[in-house]
């Protein structure tokens, strides 16, 4: 009986050891170390130190309804357009010639359901 409790004692006094260890591991540094920035100097830009107007604009001559955006990649114009025949539009900048449309809307092989933006960052 004396061993019994001996027993229990000894497994109580374990486990509090354990679980006092396991606790002083999860010390929380967030107070010493935030998790925010802060800038000590912060300046203001209220005018640009150069500007300048565009010469020979032109307004190109591409009527397409549903346009969602627009990229230009080197001398070409890819327009993301909601058209099922083609998602992607391809002129060329220096004449607004039409290359043609690409990236066919459905559910089929070589179909997508939403087209990917013409204008993502990730290449």
């Amino acid at each position: 009986m004396f061993i019994n409790y001996l027993s229990k004692s000894l497994n109580a006094i374990l486990f509090s050891l354990i679980v006092t260890f396991i606790l002083m591991g999860c010390e929380n540094d967030s107070f010493e170390h935030p998790n925010y920035m802060a800038f000590n100097n912060v300046e203001y830009v209220t005018e640009f130190p150069e500007t300048f107007s565009l010469q020979n604009k032109s307004i190109p001559n591409i009527d397409i309804i549903g346009m969602r955006n627009f990229a230009i990649y080197d001398s070409i114009l890819i327009l993301n357009t909601t058209k099922p025949n083609g998602l992607w539009s391809f002129y060329s900048l220096l004449n607004y010639q039409k290359y043609g449309d690409h990236l066919k809307r459905g559910e089929g092989p070589l179909e997508f359901m939403q087209g990917p933006s013409a204008s993502s960052n990730s290449k």
